[in-house]
Parts: structure tokens; C-alpha cells; sequence
């Protein structure tokens, strides 16, 4: 389907010490009479020198930095443009930074994961929330998200330096797994010094839980989709049970939509979080391969004559051409950005400006 025009070759070489779990590929193809930059990064997931991670704006679930800004605080040797979020810098979709559960509003579209085992997997799932003891179990409305009154919702830092509830609640505070105060308010609560606060959005005056109680926070997931993805087998797969501990899942991001599933291009004219995606856009895409490797697309568009960028059929096509048997949709547009070194790598469509984003995925090496 593509014919390939130039190939531009490994742009790792001033990085030569961390090249062997890393495939990184600049390539100018001809698409359909279009051409196009494509940058392709390739992470090998079972060398342990590779550590995945998230970056935020500020660290924080609010505001805006660029994908370089939030790469160089973390001092990421690679970075690229995460997933979607609002107009406050709230990333959308289920997030879990280093084994904690940050979000679970799922927007329906696969999720990226890693397991205690580095596996790599794309499944579609939903997750609730519970906060226990002995006599009282509570379902969360959600995790580091607003909420309607009476629902319960669990908040901790990262959604910012307090719970933003500006009407009357009661606020159970977290440390260790004990409840070590209480507070009502109708203004926020301070979520510092306190592994998370438990927000009951109401004026009632009834405890749930009592200062010194000790409580389990659960999350159950129901995957609907999931599969395994082994070095020795690279065009099978396996479907891991829905029942799974959550101990398991160390680093999640959800994605836009399916563009491969299990080899085949499954990519739709229109998903709900990337809208129509018939026309030529840069854009930022995530797949799996067969051998438990991580594949990053940025691809470069709005430049007539130099990069026109892809519809969503064609990024299936090349996520394909790349290995993966699994693919979605990142954040794209004049978001799509590739960083190596603190360095913009690509041609962001803002006049190659690097445009503000709330999430990104970041890659160290130790």
C-alpha cells in the first residue's frame, strides 16, 4: 500500500549507550500521493533498563505545560503526547502511575497496561471502586474526578493541592489505610499530608466511617477484551482471565479508540474522542506488537509538500507495517509531538511550535 521514498534511519546515535532496547525510525513515505514524516518509536519491554511513566501538567491533574517541559522535569530520555483531557488539564480515560490507581473513568476506548511481569497489553475494561471495613462497603462515584451530590469520591495530590468540592461534604481522611480525621466543610479540602481523602458530597451529617477505623480501598476490573502477548507466539493470543488483581497493572493509559485488533485493521470513519477520522491529520498512535514491545507513532501533518498527515485507515495501516497487532489512538493534531533529550524531534503543526497538553508517556533508562 505504501511506497517508500526515504529512508532516514536510527536518530538514537548521540544516545548510543541506551540503543538496544530502543528502535527509534524517522521515515518519509508517499501515501496515497501524499508524502509524510513518520516517526516510529520501538520499546523493547522486557529489558529491565527501560522504565515506562506518565507525565502530567504540573504534576498534577490541572493546568497545561508542553510535552519537553514535562519530559525535562522528569528528566525522560523519550517522550511523546499522551491522551485527551479537558479544557481544566484533566487527562481523560483510566490511569495508574507506578501500581496506584489514579483514575477509573474509562472512555470506553482500549486501555494501554503493564503488568509486575513488564508484559504490555491493550484491553478493554471498566473498573469500580470500594472502600471498606469490617461493617460498611461504599461503590466510588470515581477517583480524582468531580462528582454530583451524595456520591462518594476518592481524591489524592495529584488531582491538585485540594479536593476543589466547593459544596458541603464530609471528608474522610487516609493515611496508611486508617482514617485519621474527619472534616466537614462546604469549601475544598487540602488533599496533602494524607495518602488520599474520601469525599462524601452531602449536607447529612451521617458517618460512615469513624476516626481510627481501618479501611481497604478495592478496585475490580471487568475486562471485556484482553489478551496476552508472548515472545514465542507473535500471531496468537491468548485471553487472560477477567478476574485479575489489581497488583498487577503497574503503569495504564486509555487510549481513543481501536485502529488493529488481533492483526486486522479495525480502525472506524469516527470515535467519539478523536471525531472524524477520514481526513489527513497528524497524529499520535500506540500499538503492540507480538513480542512484548511498546510501539509509538508520531506522524507529522498540515505541512502541504512535506508531511500531510493520515486518516485513520492509513495509521492502522502503518501501525501494521510496524508489528503491532494491537493499536490506538493518542491525542493528535497539533498535540502530536515526539521529545528525545528535552529536543522536539518532529514538526508539531503549530508552526512546529510544541502546543500544551495535560498527559504525555515518557521512557527513562537506568
Amino acid at each position: 500500500m505504501f511506497k517508500q521514498l526515504i529512508w532516514v534511519g536510527m536518530i538514537l546515535a548521540s544516545i548510543s549507550t541506551i540503543t538496544i532496547p530502543v528502535n527509534l525510525q524517522k521515515t518519509s513515505l508517499d501515501i496515497a500521493g501524499y508524502p509524510q514524516n513518520i516517526y516510529t518509536v520501538t520499546l523493547d519491554m522486557d529489558d529491565t533498563r527501560l522504565k515506562l511513566s506518565q507525565g502530567f501538567s504540573f504534576d498534577t491533574f490541572y493546568g497545561f505545560e508542553t510535552t519537553s517541559e514535562i519530559a525535562i522535569r522528569h528528566d525522560a530520555t523519550i517522550a511523546v503526547n499522551g491522551m485527551f483531557y479537558n479544557s481544566f488539564g484533566m487527562p481523560y480515560g483510566i490511569i495508574t502511575q507506578d501500581g496506584k490507581m489514579l483514575s477509573i473513568s474509562s472512555t470506553g476506548g482500549p486501555v494501554v497496561y503493564m503488568d509486575n511481569e513488564r508484559q504490555v497489553h491493550m484491553a478493554e475494561m471498566q473498573i469500580d471502586g470500594f472502600i471498606s471495613n469490617e461493617l460498611t462497603s461504599i461503590q466510588l462515584w470515581g477517583v480524582n474526578v468531580s462528582a454530583p451530590t451524595y456520591a462518594f469520591v476518592l481524591y489524592d495530590s495529584i488531582y491538585g493541592r485540594t479536593t476543589r468540592v466547593y459544596r458541603p461534604s464530609v471528608n474522610y481522611i487516609i493515611k496508611d489505610n486508617v482514617i485519621i480525621d474527619i472534616i466537614k466543610s462546604d469549601v475544598a479540602v487540602s488533599t496533602e499530608n494524607s495518602d488520599y481523602v474520601l469525599t462524601h458530597i452531602t449536607s447529612d451529617t451521617k458517618l460512615y466511617y469513624n476516626i481510627g477505623d481501618t479501611i481497604t480501598i478495592d478496585f475490580r476490573y471487568d475486562i471485556s477484551t484482553s489478551y496476552n502477548i508472548t515472545e514465542d507466539v507473535e500471531t496468537e493470543t491468548t485471553p487472560v482471565s477477567p478476574e485479575i488483581d489489581e497488583d498487577i497493572i503497574v503503569d495504564a493509559f486509555q487510549t481513543g479508540g481501536w485502529l488493529v485488533y488481533d492483526g486486522e485493521n479495525v480502525a472506524k470513519d469516527y470515535e467519539p474522542y478523536v471525531g472524524y477520522t477520514t481526513s489527513l491529520q497528524p497524529r499520535t498512535l500506540v500499538g503492540i506488537t507480538g513480542n512484548n514491545e511498546l510501539v509509538f507513532m508520531v506522524i507529522d501533518g498540515r505541512y502541504s509538500g512535506i508531511s500531510a498527515g493520515v486518516t485513520g485507515n492509513q495509521g492502522a495501516e502503518l501501525m501494521m507495517e510496524a508489528g503491532c497487532l494491537y493499536a490506538g489512538y493518542l491525542d493528535g493534531g497539533a498535540s502530536s509531538t515526539l521529545v528525545i533529550e528535552g529536543q522536539v524531534m518532529n514538526r508539531p503543526s503549530m508552526e512546529g511550535d510544541e502546543r500544551i497538553i495535560a498527559h504525555c508517556v515518557m521512557i527513562s533508562f537506568n
